[in-house]
């Protein structure tokens, strides 16, 4: 199969009618040999370990994006930790500009998704804004990501690779895997998992950030 960076709609079905009976291994494997300025974004969430595991046995210089949006659990911070010194990861970590008191007295406190105004702002303030300056600072053609098709409704929508509405092509290599499918990768692998993982952006399970609704 001819591999192309930017398959026409007929192209990207049979693509990734090709790439769903491949392990997630294989699946970034695939993703390298297009030979394309290529990053991964990682939300450091449950299962963010799998993701981050596979890619540092098949690509362990990639740059790794991470939005420390300023409200991360110590437990989140922890793991961050873990990760980082036993996989080797090549993390690039993107903050808001603005300090996390000054976001918490500029909207007292969090904003709730009933909020919408509000919170579509404060999401652009801690999340989309420091992505739109990675983005800007690696220039990638390629995006690995770690979301997954039972995450939301949005995520159903999908596939493992898609056409972004910047351009890139995204690669979720996990992403028909099942909760219970990405426990086993954790535990097979002793990985950690962030039980007490909480995003702002998303405040209850089941939303979006923001970053895919692009796609």
């Amino acid at each position: 199969m001819p591999l192309l960076l930017m398959p026409d709609p007929g192209e990207l079905g049979s693509l990734n009618a090709h790439l769903r009976h491949c392990t997630p291994t294989e699946r970034i494997r695939w993703a390298l040999t297009l030979g394309q300025n290529t990053f991964a974004t990682t939300s450091m969430g449950r299962h963010g370990a799998a993701t981050l595991h596979a890619l540092s046995c098949e690509a362990p210089n990639l740059p790794i994006v991470w939005i420390d949006h300023g409200f991360h659990t110590q437990a989140t911070h922890a793991t961050a930790r873990v990760l980082r010194e036993r996989l080797g990861l090549n993390l690039h970590v993107f903050r808001p500009v603005l300090p996390t008191a000054r976001i918490e007295a500029l909207f007292g406190g969090i904003p709730t998704p009933d909020q919408t105004a509000q919170h579509q702002r404060f999401t652009d303030v801690v999340k989309l804004e420091p992505f739109r300056r990675a983005i800007r600072t690696l220039e990638p053609r390629v995006w690995i990501s770690g979301i997954r098709r039972d995450q939301t409704d949005h995520r159903r929508s999908l596939d493992i690779v898609t056409i972004d509405g910047q351009g890139l092509l995204k690669v979720a290599p996990f992403f028909d895997y099942a909760d219970d499918e990405m426990v086993a990768y954790l535990d097979a692998f002793k990985l950690p998992r962030d039980h007490a993982y909480f995003d702002p952006t998303k405040f209850q399970w089941g939303r979006e950030c923001g970053l895919h609704l692009a796609s």
